[in-house]
């Protein structure tokens, strides 16, 4: 900017240093993207999770089951005993895998309590 003195002519210029403010800016970019990067491991870890763990699950509640009903032949009471605690162990080990999908889904925002 241009500034008259008298006879004289002057420049006056001003200079703000902003470095540290576009580091700081490229930071939080960087984290932000760290973060989303982390985000989506997360979600694909959960989904990967959740596949690998309910198919024998499944599998053990079913047959569990199968054998209750004695579909392949009769069964001894200690037997029972032992199957009605691995399905009473299958049903809450599910409840826990959905338990913690749930709550993945809501930290994510892709659900919302009622």
């Amino acid at each position: 900017v241009p500034v008259s003195l008298a006879d004289d002519q002057a420049v006056f210029v001003s200079v703000n240093d902003i470095t540290a403010r576009r580091e700081a800016e490229q930071a939080l970019v960087q984290a932000k993207d760290v973060a989303e990067s982390a985000a989506r491991a997360k979600d694909e870890f959960l989904a990967v999770m959740s596949h690998e763990l309910r198919t024998p699950l499944n599998s053990i509640m079913g047959l569990s089951e199968a054998l209750l009903e004695e579909v392949y032949g009769p069964l001894t009471e200690r037997q029972q005993r032992s199957l009605r605690m691995i399905a009473a162990g299958g049903g809450r080990l599910s409840e826990i895998v959905s338990d913690v999908l749930d709550l993945s889904r809501l930290e994510a925002g892709a659900i919302e309590l009622a």
